[in-house]
Formats: C-alpha cells, structure tokens, sequence
C-alpha cells in the first residue's frame, strides 16, 4: 500500500495549504512511499528508502525537499516497478511543481526522474546542490542547477539499512547554507547540518549531517 497519501480538500488550491514534514522515515514500502495530489509538502530530513515503487509520486502538487535522501538499490530478484520521482501529467490548469536541495536521489533504473514535457518546460523543477542519478547529457538540462552531482552517494550500507554517507561519499560539503527551517537545522539523530569546524559550515547532501 501507499506508505503516505495527501489530498488537498476538493477544489482548493494547492498553494492554500503547506504540509511540512521533519525527520520522517518511509522504508521498504510496498507501493508508492509518498503520493502528493492537489497538495503542497516540504520534506526536511527525511529517508524515504528501498521500496517497490516510486518514492514521490506528484499529480498536480508540489513538493520540495531538503536534507533528504531518496534511495533505492535492490537485490536482483526484487526489482523496483516504477521510478524514484514521478510527475504525473497535469491538468490543464495546475502544474506540478518540484524543489530539491542538498538531497540525495540515487537508484538502480536507468530513468529515476520521470517528468512530463509541459513542467520541466515551464522551469517548474529543479534540482541544486544535490546527487542525482542523471547521465552526463541530461545533468546539462534546465532542471539541473548550481552545485548538482551525478556520482553514486557511497552510502555507508544502505542494503543493511545504514544511509548515512561513507567519508569520500561526494555528497560531504556538497550542500549549501542557509537552508534550515525554523526550528530545524539538525538531521533524524540531531546533529546540525552547518557545523563551523567542519568545511566552513557547509552542510552535506542528504538526510545525515554526519
């Protein structure tokens, strides 16, 4: 089943209501971990992980997401159906809008973002200061920002349920400041992202600051 499934009230906007969720886990779900319609959601420090289906699953909604990892590395014989991201196509008068920042999306399909022509035309998604499963050729598209990587996270042993980075991972330092809610600031184990004595403050990509 859908790990998480939000629904805005019908014929609201989906800018009238902002659902934040903090240091959320959403591990070896069985269909889509989270599925945003007509709905609006900041994910901060969140794990969505090894599951069956797609991680985000957007139809007319928006999502962004910091400090988050979404991972998906299976064992041969449980393949994955379906990609890490999904946008849906929209109706004619929404668009569904996606934000990743100093996030980690990785995965072992050969297309992870699935995104349709009329949102990725119209800059409705974007991914900066982030690891992302993405060839050479498409880490030069519009969606793409400043500070993107396509190299593998090198997490420390995801298969064994441990996402946090291993010390030549790519996605240390690779964050940048000044993104932490009010409040946050500190990954799921409560250490902060921006620690002055470690690269300047600058935070990693993904879920763990350490």
């Amino acid at each position: 089943m859908t790990a998480l499934y939000v629904e805005q009230e019908k014929g609201a906007s989906a800018a009238a209501y902002n659902l934040p969720i903090r240091w959320c886990k959403l591990l070896y779900y069985g269909l889509d971990a989270l599925y945003l319609e007509h709905s609006q959601v900041q994910l901060y420090g969140c794990l969505i992980a090894q599951g069956a289906r797609s991680a985000l699953r957007l139809h007319n909604a928006r999502a962004s997401l910091v400090q988050t990892t979404v991972y998906s590395v299976l064992p041969e014989l449980q393949l994955r159906r379906g990609p890490l991201i999904r946008l849906e196509r929209p109706e004619m008068s929404d668009r569904n809008t996606l934000l990743v920042q100093n996030s980690i999306v990785w995965g072992d399909r050969e297309e992870e973002i699935a995104l349709t022509r009329v949102d990725s035309d119209a800059g409705n998604v974007l991914f900066t200061h982030s690891i992302l499963p993405l060839s050479d050729s498409d880490m030069r598209m519009r969606i793409v920002g400043e500070g993107a990587s396509n190299s593998a996270p090198r997490l420390t042993n995801p298969l064994g349920g441990d996402f946090k980075l291993q010390p030549q991972s790519p996605a240390v330092g690779l964050g940048q400041k000044g993104l932490a809610p009010l409040g946050g600031g500190r990954d799921m184990l409560g250490f902060p992202f921006e620690q002055p004595a470690v690269h300047g403050g600058v935070p990693n990509a993904g879920a763990y600051a350490n």
